[in-house]
């Protein structure tokens, strides 16, 4: 199971960071708070520090 859940976590990264190709800082911002509304913590955090990579001033991430 465990390596079940590492290959998942896995494609939930390469899907993620594929889909915020190309996106703002302040795009990737606001969908990691709206998935953080949504309880989707992982992926809340992935937004949020794509956001922080692709503009490290941004501050609102």
């Amino acid at each position: 199971m465990k390596g079940f859940n590492s290959f998942a976590g896995g494609i939930l990264l390469a899907v993620i960071s594929f889909s915020s190709f190309g996106q703002s800082p302040k795009e990737l911002t606001q969908r990691g708070m709206e998935l953080y509304e949504k309880h989707e913590f992982m992926e809340a955090i992935l937004n949020l520090n794509k956001a922080i990579e692709t503009d490290s001033r941004f501050a609102q991430a």
